[in-house]
């Protein structure tokens, strides 16, 4: 009896194990799968990875090379910019040079040192009656004018035409836009008696106030560079450089047109002048004696301000200069006594010189 229960315990219980290691079996095959599972997703994982670093690393490298593209435009960029400037100085200094060969090939005689010596003779305070007058006064505001002071020989045209030049001058410092140029005809100088010398001085003053070279210049230098440009093409180059430059006012004047010998050669620059003033930017003012010739032709000029020096105001500034002269000579210092008189009877006989 007892043998049957053990037989059945043992029965029993080898159910049991059998179902144990069934369960174990089944336990252990579960972990392999759950292994290989893990296994296979890390693979991915680790696959996944590798492909997205190098999918991050084509992204740099692209990156990179966009980089690298943009840095090598900006560097030819500032290369074209290096390369543009260089050619920019180059084309300026070849313009310079070119300009300053032009001028040098105009400039056939120098006005300065008959001006310079004008105003050494000028004496403080002489001249105020014209350059505080209304009627310079309204010559410098009113383009398209022809100015003409005139009076007789030794009245002290040239010494007032310098001091006109230099208020002029003052004038166009404080005034954007206005420019001017002079010239002094000469008895004594045979290259300051001629219309086209005059002509080729005042383009070059004007021409060298601006920085450009102009069209007019370069075209008039290559038709006459190895000869002397005449009257008719100089005063058309003026006459442009009048139109295209920035110009608002242009201030033309020119000393002693009686100095010039012939009476043709007056005409002729009397005329230039008159044809010069009819531009709508031209301000110009000229002296001389009142000779016949020159008078009869600016009597049929239209729109000319005719002013003599041999006025009162000419007498205040002859009793100026005389005063002057006596207080600064030395010689007369002993006569100082009769000063008063001295300077009433020179200024009553001066009669306007």
């Amino acid at each position: 009896m007892r043998l049957i229960k053990i037989s059945e315990f043992m029965d029993q219980r080898s159910e049991d194990i059998a179902g144990i290691r069934e369960g174990v079996e089944a336990a252990g095959e579960r972990l392999a799968e759950i292994h290989l599972t893990a296994q296979a997703n890390q693979r991915k994982t680790e696959i996944q990875a590798a492909q997205n670093q190098s999918e991050l690393i084509l992204s740099i490298e692209g990156y990179q090379g966009k980089i690298e593209d943009h840095f090598s435009r900006v560097e030819r960029d500032e290369q074209s910019k290096r390369s543009a400037n260089c050619i920019r100085i180059e084309l300026t200094r070849i313009t310079e040079k070119l300009k300053e060969k032009i001028l040098q090939w105009l400039q056939t005689t120098d006005p300065s040192s008959n001006h310079n010596r004008a105003c050494t003779s000028h004496k403080p305070g002489t001249g105020d009656w014209f350059t505080k007058g209304q009627s310079y006064r309204t010559w410098l505001a009113k383009p398209n004018s022809f100015f003409w002071l005139n009076g007789k020989a030794g009245c002290g045209k040239t010494v007032l035409s310098s001091t006109i030049i230099e208020d002029t001058n003052l004038h166009c410092d404080e005034n954007e836009g206005c420019v001017m140029a002079y010239f002094y005809f000469s008895f004594t100088d045979s290259a300051k008696q001629k219309s086209e010398n005059m002509l080729s001085s005042l383009l070059v003053q004007l021409s060298s106030q601006v920085d450009i070279t102009p069209n007019s210049l370069v075209s008039l230098h290559r038709t006459y560079e190895r000869s002397t440009p005449p009257i008719d093409p100089l005063k058309s180059c003026i006459q442009t450089l009048m139109d295209e430059l920035p110009f608002s006012n242009v201030y033309l004047i020119v000393d002693a047109i009686d100095e010039i010998p012939h009476p043709d050669g007056r005409e002729e620059a009397c005329k230039v002048l008159h044809e010069l003033s009819q531009n709508p930017k031209a301000h110009v003012l000229m002296t001389s004696r009142r000779e016949h010739d020159i008078t009869e032709y600016i009597s049929d000029c239209n729109n000319v301000t005719d002013t003599s020096i041999q006025n009162p105001e000419v007498d205040h500034d002859i009793q100026l200069y005389i005063r002057q002269r006596l207080k600064e000579d030395k010689k007369l210092n002993r006569w100082a006594a009769l000063h008063s008189e001295i300077e009433d009877v020179l200024g009553r006989k001066a009669d306007g010189m």
